[in-house]
């Protein structure tokens, strides 16, 4: 099993949003990131554009993060519909 995890927030949310999930994840050993989706970030001048954004800019992001992994993540998805 993989032990590296991938935490995907919802709408409106950032990867802050999933940091009690994270901590308690890491303490059971596993390796965690919960990144913030494009147009999500804390950085407003960031978001401007999010209207100009689909699911699959979404996906996309999320797919090019997990290219980099040397394993295949467990991914754990909150809302988002």
């Amino acid at each position: 099993m993989s032990k590296k995890v991938v935490l995907i927030h919802g709408m409106w949310g950032t990867g802050e949003i999933l940091f009690n999930v994270k901590k308690y994840l890491e303490e059971k050993g596993f390796d965690c990131c919960a990144p913030d989706l494009p147009g999500h970030s804390k950085n407003e001048s960031i978001n401007k554009n999010i209207g100009k954004l689909s699911f699959n800019d979404f996906v996309d992001s999320v797919a090019d993060l997990i290219g980099k992994f040397n394993e295949k993540p467990i991914i754990i998805g909150h809302s988002m519909g």
